[in-house]
């Protein structure tokens, strides 16, 4: 682990920083919430995200995460 966040945005479905299109963008991946999986199976992160290929002040989204153990997260 170390000092490596858990969950990084993955740039196939996120806007990340140091996208050639719009190099002073900043890259919006924050506002964690974490919560059971109703059917028992782990845990969701639901994040504050900007869409990859959304118009500018149209790309928020929220961005998902499961995690069976709060440790490992797709």
């Amino acid at each position: 682990m170390g000092d490596r966040p858990l969950l990084e945005a993955d740039p196939r479905w996120y806007g990340t920083l140091g996208l050639p299109e719009d190099p002073v963008a900043s890259e919006t991946w924050r506002d964690p919430f974490v919560l059971r999986d109703p059917g028992g199976d782990g845990w969701h992160m639901l994040i504050t995200a900007r869409g990859k290929d959304h118009p500018r002040l149209d790309d928020g989204v929220i961005g998902h995460a499961r995690s069976v153990d709060m440790v490992t997260w797709d």
